[in-house]
């Protein structure tokens, strides 16, 4: 018997034990049942009251950098909008407190930041100008003011306090750039780092072409390939007397790229279905293919450019190079300046959350054991812990003949 079956048994046998109903077509309201000895109830935490009970142990003054308190208050609307989301209702406990926590050092790193970059040589003040221009990027990536509006209501924050954080991003980007460009690089570093990785900068083919496209419909009949056939045919026609590819692109082709007179762009071999890159592939530049076939229907095909595959020399991906190396030593250099900054300042987090597990997960449930034989029997069944056997109840005659027995 599979593991389904079983526990569908299993359930079944309780609702009899229970109830003292056997007719399995009525429906048995399970929440009406009253408890089964020995068996603890399994209870869900409730996450929201867990939340506000974490957040009520942060103290108002939360931790100190170069004098000044860090307030509660200030990183609240931020911890509410973290701790809104839906996938920390599902978090265990320990893993909400250490993002209550990495929130609260996170404020602490970004003081850091902004008094390292008020320091720094390349620093200054920003502009109302600028700050509008970074908050107007922010505006259109929301695609308008009032979906920002309306997603900063729901985290509960304000504008006043997204334009702040908008100003403080940009003065910390900036510094962080300045940073990273400012580490220096030798030729001997680049040249290892280019040797290292010489597979990465090998090149496939690549041509760049236009065509002009005369769709097929799934599962065209011969008489519908004749016709558009014939309408490829007559575009290949005007293209050999001199008409203008791109021109013609735009009003007969049934690809999106007509708007742009046909241009695909460089492409490598395998971005194109076979047939396609076939033809594009044996041609030279400046050629236009006879008609192709593909599934999506009738090409004719025009080669604007090719560039051949190879190794890229040092020369060409130097500051790339330069980039990456930049990039893997900024993680570790600007990680150790904000620790050497805030202990510096005297800077540090006041409190620790307490975890008490009795919020943190519900009681294991103790498992029981059913024999399946015991089911369609008229004896209520008896439920018993799971090391013990599964028994029926003695019926109720037998048993008052063995008290007179025992008299």
């Amino acid at each position: 018997m599979n593991k389904t079956k079983k526990m569908i048994l299993g359930s079944a046998a309780i609702a009899v034990a229970v109830t003292g109903y056997s007719e399995t077509k009525k429906k048995v309201d399970l929440s009406t049942l009253p408890p089964i000895p020995g068996i603890a109830p399994a209870v869900r935490p409730d996450k929201k009251v867990m939340i506000e009970e974490l957040l009520a142990q942060i103290p108002e003054n939360y931790g100190v950098f170069a004098g000044e308190q860090l307030k509660f208050k200030d990183v609240e609307p931020q911890l509410r909008s973290v701790l809104k989301n839906p996938r920390m209702a599902q978090s265990p406990k320990e893993n909400i407190i250490k993002t209550i926590e990495d929130i609260c050092r996170s404020v602490l790193e970004k003081k850091a930041l902004l008094l390292l970059a008020s320091k720094d040589s390349s620093y200054k003040e920003l502009t109302d100008a600028e700050i509008e221009k970074e908050y107007q990027n922010v505006v259109a990536r929301y695609k308008g003011e009032a979906n920002l509006e309306r997603m900063l209501k729901r985290d509960g924050l304000t504008i006043d306090y997204f334009k702040s954080m908008v100003s403080d991003n940009l003065i910390i980007r900036r510094y962080i750039d300045a940073f990273r460009d400012a580490i220096p690089l030798t030729d001997a570093e680049i040249e290892v780092e280019y040797n290292n990785n010489r597979a990465r900068y090998i090149t496939q083919p690549q041509v760049q072409a236009s065509h002009i496209l005369k769709k097929l419909p799934k599962d065209a009949t011969d008489d519908i390939k004749k016709t558009v056939k014939a309408e490829i045919d007559a575009i290949l026609a005007k293209l050999k007397q001199g008409a203008d590819f791109a021109e013609l692109a735009k009003a007969e082709s049934d690809c999106p790229s007509g708007a742009k007179g046909g241009d695909l762009g460089l492409f490598t071999k395998e971005r194109m279905v076979k047939p396609f890159s076939a033809a594009a592939f044996k041609m030279e530049k400046g050629e236009i293919s006879e008609v192709v076939e593909t599934q999506f229907g009738y090409h004719v095909i025009k080669v604007t450019d090719k560039k051949a595959g190879g190794q890229k020399t040092l020369a060409e991906v130097k500051d790339q190079l330069s980039q990456n190396i930049r990039f893997r030593k900024m993680n570790t250099l600007m990680k150790q300046t904000i620790n050497k900054c805030i202990a510096d300042n005297k800077g540090e987090i006041t409190f620790k959350l307490k975890n008490d597990t009795a919020l943190n997960q519900a009681p294991k449930q103790r498992m029981i054991k059913i024999n399946p034989k015991d089911i369609n029997k008229s004896e209520p069944i008896k439920i018993v812990p799971s090391k013990a056997k599964a028994v029926k109840a003695a019926p109720a005659e037998k048993a008052e003949d063995k008290k007179e027995t025992a008299k």
